[in-house]
This record gives C-alpha cells, sequence and structure tokens, in this order.
C-alpha cells in the first residue's frame, strides 16, 4: 500500500482510512500500555509520502509527521520483537474479522479485526475494533532520513493532532 491517496491536509486518521495508508518503514519510537482502556498507543514517524528525488538527486525524501498511533478494545496481544536500534515497521494487515466478546460494552462497532504489524525485528499481532491516530506536528520533508528526537518533540502519547484545540 502506498499513501498517495492520502489527504495530506489531514490531522487525525482512523481505520477508515486504513486501506489507503501504507506502513513501510515508518519507525516506532515507543510503546505504551493502557490496560484500563484497553488500548495500546505506539509512538511513529509517519511517512505521509515517499517523494521522488529530482534530476540531481539519488534519494527519495520523506515526508513525515510524528503521530500518537492507538488501537482501541485491544484484546490477545502478542509481542514478538528484538530491538537493536528500534523498531521499523515494513507491513501491517487486518484479517479474521469477529465479533467482539465485549459487544454491549462497545455499543458502536460489531466487530473486531486481528492487526498483525510486521517489522524488521520481529511482530506484534492483537485484536482492536480499530485505531486513530493524531498527527502531532505538521508533515515536513526530511531528505533521506528521519526526524532527530529533538526535531519531533522526543517521545510522546498525547491523542491531540496539531491542528485542533482540544484532546
Amino acid at each position: 500500500m502506498d499513501n498517495t491517496k492520502l489527504d495530506l491536509t489531514q490531522d487525525v486518521f482512523t481505520d477508515e482510512s486504513f486501506e489507503s495508508m501504507g506502513w513501510h518503514d515508518c519507525k516506532i519510537h515507543s510503546i505504551a500500555f493502557f490496560p484500563e482502556k484497553y488500548e495500546i498507543a505506539f509512538d511513529v514517524d509517519f511517512i505521509l509520502e515517499w517523494v521522488k528525488p529530482s534530476l540531481n538527486e539519488t534519494h527519495f525524501n520523506l515526508l513525515i509527521a510524528p503521530a500518537t498511533l492507538v488501537f482501541h478494545n485491544v484484546n490477545e496481544a502478542k509481542f514478538d520483537l528484538e530491538p537493536f536500534t528500534g523498531v521499523n515497521i515494513d507491513l501491517v494487515t487486518k484479517y479474521n474479522s469477529r465479533q467482539p466478546k465485549n459487544l454491549a460494552y462497545l455499543n458502536q462497532k460489531k466487530a473486531e479485526w486481528q492487526w498483525h504489524i510486521e517489522c524488521r525485528e520481529g511482530e506484534i499481532s492483537f485484536y482492536s475494533v480499530g485505531f486513530s491516530m493524531f498527527l502531532r506536528k505538521p508533515p515536513e520533508i526530511y531528505p533521506s532520513g528521519f526526524p532527530t528526537s529533538e526535531e519531533r518533540g522526543g517521545i510522546s502519547f498525547v491523542r491531540q493532532s496539531y491542528a485542533s484545540n482540544s484532546p
């Protein structure tokens, strides 16, 4: 999947946009667990666009925004990672739709999916009804690389987009 179909003015994404989202080479900086809400959150550098090199360039430039990716109503989570210098996503897939065990509590979604995050360093899988992703800063072009920790604002799990005034 590539991100050429994404609305680049959008600052919040949900699972409704999943089919048009690509995750290849996105970096995971940190993972947080919110058991009281049955959520898992990821602090990621989301690549919105791979910008083709101009005639005098040899590498793609990346349009990147630091983001908080939150999966909702998570269960049966399994992690098999061996990070060395970080975790880099290769592919995110969803399959095996089923009725959530706590359907009465959810009150809005009738299906949950098995999500699989393939990384160069291993894999993560779980069931979830979907996700919300908040771009915390406006996307910027990074020639042949990623923002530094300082440029991206450090580690964060803030659930507010850069354009939003309320959480």
